[in-house]
């Protein structure tokens, strides 16, 4: 089905020009929202079948995974 849109849309200009947040600001709020709301959702499900050590190890993971992908935004 990719091969038939692609067909029907033809060439387009995607790679051609460097793509550029057009506001700083916002694209970071909203990284601070989703990071915010994966601790909600990674911690609130570990607390809701045990209490303790995987609620911990849950925030523990989304803390890495998102200053790794903070550092490799920032880096690239």
């Amino acid at each position: 089905s990719s091969f038939a849109c692609g067909t029907v849309v033809g060439n387009s200009a995607f790679g051609t020009e460097r793509f550029e947040p057009h506001n700083i600001l916002l694209t970071f709020m909203g990284a601070c929202m989703l990071w915010v709301g994966w601790y909600g959702f990674n911690a609130g499900s570990a607390i809701g079948g045990t209490a303790g050590a995987d609620a911990g190890i849950a925030m523990l993971n989304t803390q890495i995974s998102a200053s790794c992908s903070a550092l490799t935004w920032m880096l690239t």
